[in-house]
């Protein structure tokens, strides 16, 4: 059956209409499997001290993330940044790091408190203490039970001692542990709440009561081998010795110093050869100066270059984000392009097949009225003819009858001629 060509054209229209996009999109849990993946050698490489590592896997976590939105993501990784800026010293940056993070952890209390905690961290150790305690605060408002608070409010503590605040600072330390709850702490956070509890007592004056305290959270660190925690005890307690027994404060600061050399924490190495060297006097005195100063100096451009590579890495990595950006732009506009002269191709084919389409049917159309106008005109030439001829038949047959009944048919002559006539129709 013979198709209107409109309704050819239609079909072709509607069959490239649908053509099957070849082009998939990618897979979000694509880009999160990656992320976890740089996440988890982020977290190996902050095991191994591998700070640089760890802060540029971390990132490399984070811009991910950011691809797919994933906040939680997004604000773990930064938080962790964060922390290993401030292990580097690098506090200002660390704050920097942490005011990124905060749109991400609107709907998350324990990140939020995180944030606010390491913020208070931050401040307390640029010496901007009335900040510090305002971050603490903030953090001690978001936390949700009594467990989380205890980090903020011991942080609290910390500040007011060192604000030379001891009555406030042994008041919330005493609170956290005669809580009913207290049986519940970790040993680790009992014996740091309990080491600072005693620490504000001695800062204060009150020396037998202090001892007690520093030695039960020395021997708590002790049962649980928390060597860490116990440069702090140690630094504590030679500090307490340093005026009343300077031989036993030099055993501590040596301990301390040797615990932190294990650790590589340079600041309380720093901590325990200012003891060393205002307490020993033999003749390791000028030695542990000179080595206090080499350190000194030495942890100065050690943060310097950390403060660089981090901000070399942040920097690197948004280059690259804008440059991926970038080329992605460019795709896509190579890609609307291409799709523009593929749409401008199939327009062309399209008006191309419709104009033919167009013109057999206009040739059609002629066709048609040409034979029309052929019939009816060979109709007309017909009918002329018929009545021409039914004409002349009916004129020769009235002429014989006529003849018939005029003229005698007894004469034979009239009978040849009737006779004619009749052959002759």
């Amino acid at each position: 059956m013979l198709r209107h060509p409109f309704f050819i054209l239609f079909m072709l229209v509607f069959l490239f209409s649908c053509k099957e996009k070849t082009k998939a999109p990618v897979l979000q849990n694509t880009a999160a499997t990656a992320s976890k993946s740089f996440q988890n050698k982020a977290m190996f490489q902050l095991k191994n001290n591998a700070f640089n590592s760890a802060f540029f896997f971390f990132n490399k976590s984070k811009i991910l993330s950011e691809s797919i939105k994933d906040s939680a993501n997004i604000a773990y990784d930064l938080i962790q940044m964060a922390s290993i800026q401030q292990i580097n010293g690098d506090y200002y940056g660390s704050k920097q790091t942490l005011t990124e993070a905060l749109p991400y952890v609107k709907k998350n209390a324990l990140y939020l408190a995180s944030i606010y905690n390491f913020f208070g961290i931050a401040d307390k150790e640029l010496f901007l203490y009335e900040d510090a305690l305002l971050s603490y605060q903030m953090a001690l408002k978001i936390a949700t039970d009594s467990v989380s608070k205890n980090s903020p409010l011991n942080n609290i503590a910390v500040v007011y001692i060192k604000q030379k605040k001891y009555d406030k600072a042994i008041r919330i330390l005493e609170s956290i542990l005669n809580n009913n709850e207290s049986s519940k702490l970790p040993l680790s956070t009992k014996a740091r709440l309990v080491d600072n509890l005693g620490y504000a007592y001695f800062k204060k004056g009150n020396l037998n009561h202090s001892l007690k305290l520093l030695n039960d959270g020395f021997t708590i660190r002790n049962q649980i081998k928390d060597s860490y925690g116990n440069i702090e005890s140690n630094l504590h307690l030679a500090e307490y010795y340093s005026r009343i027994n300077p031989e036993k404060s030099v055993q501590h600061a040596q301990t301390a110093y040797q615990t932190a050399t294990q650790f590589n924490s340079i600041d309380e190495r720093l901590n325990a050869l200012s003891f060393l060297i205002s307490t020993d006097l033999s003749k390791k005195n000028i030695q542990y100066a000179q080595h206090y100063v080499r350190l000194n100096d030495s942890i100065k451009r050690i943060r310097n270059n950390f403060k660089n590579k981090f901000a070399k890495i942040k920097y690197e990595a948004k280059k690259e984000k804008y440059e991926n950006q970038q080329l992605r732009l460019e795709k896509a506009e190579n890609l609307v392009s291409l799709q523009r002269a593929n749409y401008q191709s199939i327009l062309f084919l399209l008006a191309f097949i419709a104009l033919f389409l167009i013109l057999i049917y206009i040739r059609k159309l002629h066709f048609d009225k040409t034979k029309i106008i052929k019939i009816k005109t060979a109709y007309d030439t017909e009918t002329r003819i018929a009545k021409n001829l039914h004409d002349e038949l009916a004129n020769d047959v009235f002429q014989a009858i006529t003849f018939a009944q005029t003229q005698p048919l007894s004469n034979e002559n009239t009978k040849e001629i009737l006779i004619q006539k009749l052959d002759n129709l």
